[in-house]
């Protein structure tokens, strides 16, 4: 079935009904539910992936989580506002135009091996059952990051490794 397409004609039986004055009154009071003030425009730069780094996805579920990635980068410049990994390609958002300065501090903090390295051994995940069971009783975590943790402690417990 098409979509109906308004017309002149479809408007003109509307407008006696909008002319009465209660329908005024509730259009004068109106408010849109929405509202995008303020809103600032994302500038967001293109940058190389250390090639070192492995980067958590949904195909790797083990590596850097993007969320800490952004506290690294927030760290070394507070105008770093996000962070996204596509096809491969990391993509650094700021919250205002970062001069030349900012945006070589980001691009050094990518290229420092020392430092990412000491990020990934903060987010590496360990398997011992103490670890795992610590992780568990974590209320942040997802439904289904959960469940694997729980099934990786069941398995460490019956491999008698607890």
């Amino acid at each position: 079935m098409p979509r109906l397409q308004f017309t002149a004609e479809h408007l003109a039986i509307l407008a006696p009904a909008l002319q009465h004055p209660v329908v005024q009154s509730l259009v004068a009071v109106a408010r849109p539910i929405k509202v995008f003030e303020g809103a600032t425009p994302v500038l967001r730069r293109v940058v190389v992936a250390p090639p070192s780094v492995t980067f958590r996805t949904a195909a790797t579920p083990t590596g850097i989580p993007m969320h800490g990635l952004l506290q690294y980068l927030q760290g070394v410049s507070p105008q770093v506002g996000g962070v996204s990994l596509r096809s491969g390609a990391l993509t650094v958002a700021y919250s205002s135009p970062p001069d030349q300065a900012t945006q070589d501090k980001v691009n050094a903090a990518l290229a420092d091996q020392a430092g990412l390295g000491v990020l990934a051994g903060q987010w590496a995940q360990k398997d011992d059952p103490a670890s795992l069971r610590t992780r568990l009783l974590d209320g942040n975590l997802a439904d289904a990051e959960w469940l694997k943790l729980f099934r990786q402690y069941q398995v460490a417990q019956l491999a008698g490794r607890g």
